[in-house]
């Protein structure tokens, strides 16, 4: 049976970089750059494979991870990411954490101008359950508007504890 995980890239990112932990590597030039991030991206995909939590693990990434671009929901309300702060530290990380995971069998990205990652999540469901009926998909976000997407077979998941995951 198929089992895919959809990760909201942006969210664990962001939910990453508050971890309180020091982790890094100073360059030649004195210069610090943390690597938090990406040992803690490189972990959650070790878990989620080793203990067959997912055999299949899709990053989806709203349009603004790196770029700063803007997405249809900005577009329509103009105050809708207006809580939301843009931190260039984090962005900096992203393709290295791209680059690494790139290389790992069984995961992948995926992410569209102009949408945003539960947007791509909800296609990606839609298409697997019908093109897979027997296949399990969990999605892994803090984002609350994805616990819509539940009555169509999918599982939300916040944390994984100890190879398990802890979910609704």
């Amino acid at each position: 049976m198929e089992k895919l995980l959809l990760v909201d890239f942006s969210w664990l990112l962001y939910r990453f970089h508050h971890v309180k932990m020091e982790l890094g590597i100073k360059k030649e030039d004195g210069s610090y750059v943390s690597t938090k991030q990406v040992y803690l991206f490189c972990s959650l995909v070790e878990t989620v494979l080793r203990n067959k939590i997912a055999n299949r693990v899709i990053f989806c990434q709203d349009p603004d991870v790196g770029e700063g671009s803007v997405d249809q929901r900005s577009e329509i309300l103009s105050t809708y990411k207006e809580g939301r702060v843009h931190d260039p530290e984090v962005s900096k990380l992203v393709p290295d954490i791209k680059a690494l995971l790139h290389c790992v069998k069984d995961v992948s990205f995926a992410g569209a101008p102009s949408f945003e990652a539960d947007d791509i999540m909800a296609q990606i469901l839609f298409n697997h359950k019908s093109l897979t009926k027997d296949g399990e998909v969990t999605i892994f976000s803090g984002d609350n508007d994805l616990l819509q997407l539940m009555p169509y077979g999918a599982k939300i998941s916040r944390k994984f504890d100890n190879g398990n995951e802890e979910g609704k």
